[in-house]
């Protein structure tokens, strides 16, 4: 925002409106009490004063240094109070629920949510009941249904003395938008991570609590993921996990219905995925990328289908996260509309690398610019435990493997070298061989992930595979 500097320069520092003398020459002035003159140059005088003030400036500076950054500290944890209209619609009392629960989890305080203004640290969810001078109705509209805005509040002290209190605004222009907010706020401002349904790590927030003053609108309008689909068909994740884990991380509550009509498909189910698509010289990448271009020039609603798994086999490791991210950001670049993630209908969610792609897929859809070693190094350590170290290393190997000149990974082919990459030690096992070929099973460790990859005579899986109907003639 630019900022446009100000006077308050209303002629009364010349209440007699004498015209002021032209600068540039010394002025002789008669002291009163002194039967002499004396000239003062006006360009010393600054130069003295300015150094003078900038001597005082410097030392109160290092006598008391400033919290410019801080909003409130942990004594006002427990003056927190959500501020929640009457007649909520369920997505605001949701929010709510969560704020509240989350809020005693990360500060061990318990707090309410009432109608009222209660004079304390108002947390208003959704835009009713804010005055104009805390929230600008115009600053909303640019939000869409699902964008949100969070921002703090510190009264001035000409407001504190008359019973003014910090405030915590998280709105968006609809419901979900509001909140969408809430789990935001935890998560990139309290450190929360949802990781798996029924599994959400949530530190102790610290002693001080930081500004805030944050908008965001998601980049694609459809977002889905196979993975609910799989986590569905597990009977032991509660369903009220399951909504949580989706809400989390921006999702709506079942799949968005799609007109055929009003939208483009374009699958990438024959590309290769170790390299950005642009970036591929793969030939059937470079014609899957030359339909999602066609189709955006002609300003069509474009609707692509991507791949994070291995669609022969799931427990196949798939080292395409970082590529994954190139092609979210190309997707965003040119307007595309809606990206839905496919998985393989294999109902085990939690063989291989699995849950480490759900949750990196999950997030970047939401936002395609998060950094994903950051978003691996989390998972890794929060999930796997023990064997962290080991699953990093397995995934290190993979990455170097498709880096390598000839190394193709592809949705509907098993490569060798990636099986091979991922054996460590001796902790390979083969188990009885197959008709058409054999199988092979890496155990990393006793608590990490086990990982499966068929090799050989595969190509007639490959020919047969529903997905084939989507690739070039001839691949």
């Amino acid at each position: 925002m630019r900022r446009v500097a100000t006077s308050n320069n209303d002629g009364r520092d010349n209440p007699m409106g004498v015209a002021p003398q032209s600068p540039g020459l010394p002025k002789e002035v008669r002291l009163p009490w002194v039967g002499r003159r004396f000239r003062i140059n006006p360009v010393r005088v600054a130069a003295v004063l300015f150094a003078a003030a900038l001597t005082l400036f410097t030392s109160a500076a290092i006598a008391q240094p400033q919290q410019s950054d801080t909003w409130l500290t942990a004594e006002r944890y427990e003056t927190f109070h959500v501020v929640l209209p009457e007649n909520a619609p369920e997505e605001l009392q949701y929010a709510a629920e969560i704020f509240i629960r989350y809020w005693k989890i990360c500060t061990n305080r318990e707090i309410k949510a009432t109608p009222l203004n209660e004079g304390v640290t108002n947390v208003w969810l959704g835009p009713d009941g804010i005055t104009s001078d805390l929230l600008n109705p115009e600053d909303l509209e640019e939000l869409g249904p699902e964008g949100y805005l969070i921002r703090t509040y510190f009264p001035s002290r000409r407001y504190r003395e008359r019973g003014a209190r910090e405030q915590l605004i998280i709105s968006g222009k609809t419901p979900r938008g509001t909140l969408n907010g809430v789990f935001a706020f935890f998560r990139d401002h309290l450190g929360l991570r949802w990781l798996a349904p029924g599994k959400v790590h949530a530190p102790l927030l610290g002693y001080r609590m930081r500004h805030i003053d944050e908008t965001y609108r998601p980049h694609f309008s459809i977002r889905e993921s196979g993975y609910f689909d799989i986590f569905a068909q597990d009977t032991a994740i509660a369903k009220a996990d399951l909504l949580e884990y989706r809400r989390a991380h921006g999702f709506p509550d079942t799949v968005t219905p799609v007109d055929p009509a009003a939208y483009t498909p374009v699958s990438a189910a024959c590309c290769a995925l170790s390299t950005p698509y642009v970036d591929s010289d793969h030939a059937p990448t470079r014609t899957f990328v030359n339909r999602v271009l066609a189709a955006a020039g002609q300003g069509a609603r474009v609707l692509v289908t991507d791949y994070v798994e291995n669609m022969l086999d799931p427990g196949f490791p798939f080292p395409a996260l970082h590529a994954l991210q190139r092609n979210l950001q190309w997707y965003d670049q040119f307007r595309i509309s809606g990206v839905r993630i496919e998985t393989h209908s294999n109902p085990d969610w939690q063989r291989a690398l699995r849950p480490l792609q759900a949750y990196v897929t999950h997030s970047l859809l939401w936002d395609p610019d998060r950094a994903v070693d950051v978003l691996t190094d989390d998972f890794v350590d929060l999930y796997y435990g023990d064997a962290a170290d080991t699953v990093r290393e397995a995934i290190r190997r993979l990455e170097k493997a498709a880096a390598q000149p000839g190394n193709t990974l592809e949705v509907l082919r098993v490569p060798a070298w990636a099986t091979k990459a991922v054996i460590l030690g001796d902790a390979a096992e083969a188990t009885p061989a197959q008709p058409k070929s054999a199988a092979k099973t890496v155990k990393l460790s006793p608590t990490g992930p086990v990982f499966s990859a068929v090799e050989g005579a595969n190509r007639d899986d490959y020919l047969q595979h529903p997905l084939k109907t989507h690739c070039p003639p001839g691949e």
